[in-house]
């Protein structure tokens, strides 16, 4: 690549007779500025049809130099809106946050912002959405803010999820305060790492004594059937899943309890087995029942069995 300047030569009488020509290799620049406009073309392309809304505003002003299309389909404004119209921001953010935007807007103006921040919006036809914003402080000569630069992702189905997990686990909750089980969960080796406040009721130990610090095995009453523990482990090594297995523990302040146990295995997305959940229900009081039961059956089979008279 070259770059010609051409100069007239000249006679006495001023005609031109002739040209001076320059030539100047201007290759690697050329090759520079066709790279750049390569460069800017797929940042364009990339910007245009990135589904983040990107964007530019002055410090302090506040004024929109860049607005990415994908504002419409975030906020249902236009970016020739924002160009028009510096303060549709403050319409966009959600009254409940104007207060906090403000905030935000002047840590931008000293330069102290954080990196990401999250906060809900009003779009043109009303709708109320969450969107995560990034950012990024432009710094003139002196050191002073002269841009804020940032991507707004809509985040509104994350903070659905977001609160659905929430009702969900409170609900969890409220089941496990109010149920008269006891619902647990343990690591592949048994380790506690779940326990409802239940368990307080029916062996007189704090979710917190438990979780992280027994296996469900420690709770065993090792008097009764030795072989038990050793029976509960192989249970859960088999990793498949159970129901009515009857133990027996001891209460926090010795007593026996018994306690039917139902559980399965947890496994994470390859499928492998990462512990066990399940529920455990005290039936004491049904067993000595049951037991009461035998007992006297036990005997009136003995007093029937050994009278004279015909029954």
């Amino acid at each position: 690549w070259y770059e010609n300047t051409y100069n007239p030569i000249r006679d006495e009488d001023g005609a031109i007779i002739g040209l001076t020509v320059f030539l100047t290799d201007i290759t690697v620049r050329r090759q520079a500025e066709l790279t750049v406009a390569e460069n800017e073309e797929k940042y364009s392309r990339f910007v245009e049809n990135a589904s983040d809304m990107l964007f530019r505003i002055s410090i302090p002003e506040g004024k929109y130099e860049y607005m990415s299309p994908s504002s419409d389909a975030i906020t249902g404004y236009r970016p020739d809106e924002y160009y028009a119209d510096p303060t549709l921001l403050r319409r966009v953010i959600h009254p409940d946050w104007h207060a906090w935007f403000a905030d935000q807007w002047a840590d931008f103006v000293s330069g102290d912002i954080p990196s990401s921040f999250e906060f809900r919006i009003i779009t043109k036809s009303g709708e109320d959405r969450w969107v995560n914003q990034r950012n990024v402080v432009v710094f003139g000569e002196e050191g002073i803010p002269v841009a804020l630069e940032g991507i707004v992702t809509d985040i509104t189905r994350q903070k659905e999820i977001e609160e659905e997990l929430r009702k969900s686990e409170q609900r969890f909750l409220a089941a496990t305060l109010n149920a008269g089980s006891w619902i647990w969960e343990t690591d592949p080796d048994g380790l506690y790492t779940y326990c409802s406040p239940a368990v307080e009721e029916i062996l007189g130990f704090a979710p917190d004594e438990l979780v992280g610090q027994k296996h469900f095995y420690d709770l065993f009453d090792p008097s009764f059937h030795p072989g038990t523990e050793a029976d509960a482990v192989a249970i859960l090594a088999s990793g498949k899943p159970f129901t009515d297995y009857f133990n027996i523990n001891l209460h926090k302040d010795g007593s026996r309890v018994i306690l039917r146990t139902s559980g399965t295995p947890l496994c994470d997305k390859d499928g492998r087995m990462t512990g066990y959940c399940g529920v455990d229900e005290d039936i004491t009081t049904q067993k000595e029942a049951e037991d009461r039961i035998r007992e006297s059956e036990a005997r009136y089979r003995l007093l029937a069995d050994n009278v004279h008279d015909l029954i």
